[in-house]
């Protein structure tokens, strides 16, 4: 934990805000679907559960919900109308607004954003900051980013309240500049690793997954993980694999793990003549067991806010390539546990990079590197530090006499 978010956390202690104990809250969590295997989805799961533990009520307000529902916290589904993933969007805010109005409810947190929040999770990347950065401001007037851009300005502008749950410290300042948001509203959270899915490794993981797909000791192993496969660059790492020099393709084997269509990069990898090189799993439980069957975790995302599966690989000692513009790519520069592919991003640039780690005896020294940071540095404490600031929220609220129609007036 770093200097400023100590004194942060040692302040939100003795304003209260991190005492787990006191009141039950009614506390709401809004995301637009649920799939198991979705990173916002497990950081949601997580952090609602934090909350049910310490004795709040918790519930989920969801279009959809794929996977088991769990015990502690009650799932609601509402109809979610519209022809188009922005009129979704819109629509599931007024079915939160409508489910919010029939209940006394102490603090409302938004995983999409929409009006109303008071607590935001930032999973996203701010996207008036992408557009400005990629020069497409044409766009901007187009139906689908007028509509996303609207419920942006309502969480971030200067005008709103919500408190702001940021994963980077990159994050917080493209949020700054384009909505000159109050930086009191902005909660800098650590790392969120789990260590009851990574802490430990189980006795022959890696082997057994290797056994599974029929990879050998002697290959190398080049792990995706993600469940959107473009975003996460699945088809910047095929054409990197396809362009390794001979010797070292033939003895490279490719596994996608996560949920996604499959059938567009099945289609690429058979064109590039790497089609029985590669092995998409779909989504996995035993995902840590992946990492420590890997030798390197490749990760040329287009976007990443965050990205939890770098910091998941170098607490298992895998070494990454990835691309700088993820917002966790500092926590591998830091470390020396791998290799960063400058923004923007260039293919050829990719394909040296994965040559270097791939032929290069670096892999130990990046490995040894990246356990040693982890034991040094704070990846854990992300759900308690969310958890706080939404029950400290749900206090505030509460003490002033919040209720659902003081929220409707609102």
């Amino acid at each position: 934990m770093d200097e400023s978010t100590s004194r942060q956390h040692e302040r939100e202690i003795r304003l209260g805000v991190a005492d787990p104990g006191g009141a039950c809250y009614r506390l709401v969590f809004a995301v637009q679907r649920f799939f198991e295997f979705g990173g916002l989805q497990r950081d949601l799961l997580r952090i609602a559960t934090a909350c049910a533990n310490r004795g709040h009520e918790v519930h989920v307000v969801t279009g959809q919900w794929e996977g088991t529902r769990p015990e502690n916290l009650a799932v609601h589904l509402v109809d979610v109308p519209g022809r188009t993933n922005h009129g979704r969007c819109e629509s599931f805010g007024r079915s939160v607004t409508r489910f919010v109005e029939r209940m006394d409810v102490d603090c409302l947190v938004g995983f999409n954003k929409m009006a109303g929040l008071d607590v935001c999770w930032c999973g996203d990347p701010c996207l008036s900051a992408r557009l400005r950065e990629e020069k497409a401001l044409p766009v901007r007037w187009l139906p689908r980013y007028r509509t996303y851009l609207r419920l942006e300005e309502l969480v971030f502008s200067q005008a709103g309240d919500a408190e702001l749950l940021i994963l980077t410290e990159s994050e917080r300042e493209r949020i700054v500049a384009d909505y000159g948001t109050s930086q009191d509203r902005m909660h800098l959270l650590p790392g969120g690793i789990d260590p009851a899915r990574f802490g430990r490794a189980s006795a022959d993981g890696g082997q057994s997954i290797r056994q599974e797909l029929g990879i050998d000791s002697k290959s190398l192993m080049v792990l995706s993980v993600g469940s959107s496969f473009r975003t996460k660059g699945v088809d910047r790492s095929l054409r990197a694999i396809s362009r390794l020099p001979e010797a070292t393709r033939r003895m490279t084997e490719f596994v996608v793990v996560g949920n996604g269509d499959q059938r567009r990069f099945r289609r690429l990898a058979e064109r590039l003549a790497i089609g029985d090189r590669v092995h998409f799993t779909g989504g996995r439980d035993d995902v840590a067991d992946f990492y420590r069957a890997a030798d390197i975790l490749l990760h040329p995302a287009r976007t990443e806010t965050a990205g939890h599966i770098l910091l998941e690989a170098m607490i298992c000692g895998l070494p990454v390539v990835v691309t700088g513009n993820c917002g966790y790519a500092f926590h591998v520069e830091r470390a020396e546990a791998g290799l960063l592919c400058p923004h923007p991003f260039g293919q050829s640039k990719l394909d040296q990079l994965l040559v270097r780690a791939l032929c290069s005896s670096d892999r130990d020294l990046w490995r040894r590197k990246a356990l040693d940071y982890c034991q040094r540095t704070d990846l854990y404490s992300m759900v308690d530090r969310a958890a706080d600031v939404i029950v400290s929220r749900a206090e505030r609220n509460r003490s002033a006499g919040r209720s659902a129609e003081l929220r409707k007036a609102s």
